[in-house]
């Protein structure tokens, strides 16, 4: 088993690798996905309100949110997409270039945070997951709202093509390190529909609903499960 420490130097070389970097740069100006609409209007989020987008890359879900009339504050990882984010970012943006965000992230300030593009997926280690998640929960102000995506473990493993390498590397079967052809390999955690409500648990959320992205209007996206949970 490869070492969380290490997991995390192998998910920042994939992202700092060009081709990485420059696919997840032109998605700045892709919107938002199907699903992620069918969010905030399960979730009521009203326009104006104070927005966190965890793992929030160069900025494809802030412009599009911003555009819709929120204040947003995309925080990630990875300095280069940061900076990006920044250069180009509109005056209802802020990029914060903060990993992990658990300890860090003001209390009580947002109307509603999304863990989206699978960021949990790239954590690894329950525990550290367990603590990003309760991070990002405490950032709520009372009864906000906080969405989620993850992959779920057995329809994902399906949809692995024989022509990419994959290794276990964890204790758990959704623990693996894959590497597409031509990419160079990344950490991705692959979830059970128990997991995703004992990380909400724990984190001190009430999880309203797990749904599959199909079911928000991405049907070719039924292995994407949508978490949708609110801050007591």
């Amino acid at each position: 088993m490869i070492e969380p420490s290490h997991l995390d130097v192998i998910v920042a070389d994939h992202y700092r690798a060009t081709h990485v970097r420059d696919r997840i740069v032109a998605r700045r100006e892709a919107g938002l996905a199907p699903w992620e609409e069918q969010v905030l209007a399960r979730h009521h989020v009203p326009a104006g309100g104070e927005f966190l987008v965890v793992g929030g890359g160069a900025g494809r879900e802030s412009k599009a949110l911003a555009r819709l009339g929120f204040s947003v504050v995309s925080v990630d990882a990875s300095p280069e997409l940061t900076d990006f984010g920044r250069r180009h970012a509109s005056g209802r943006e802020q990029f914060w270039c903060l990993w992990p965000p658990s300890d860090a992230l003001p209390e009580e300030r947002f109307d509603h945070v999304a863990l989206w593009s699978q960021v949990l997926a790239n954590v690894a280690g329950a525990e550290r997951r367990r603590a990003l998640l309760a991070g990002a929960a405490r950032s709520l102000k009372p009864r906000g709202r906080l969405s989620l995506s993850v992959h779920e473990l057995d329809q994902t493993l399906a949809l692995i093509g024989s022509d990419m390498r994959v290794e276990r590397v964890g204790p758990a079967a959704g623990d693996l390190l894959i590497a597409e052809t031509g990419e160079t390999p990344c950490y991705w955690r692959y979830f059970t529909t128990d997991e995703i409500g004992d990380l909400a648990s724990d984190a001190g959320l009430a999880l309203d609903a797990l749904v599959s992205a199909s079911e928000l209007g991405d049907p070719t996206r039924s292995n994407l499960m949508i978490g949708l949970c609110h801050r007591p």
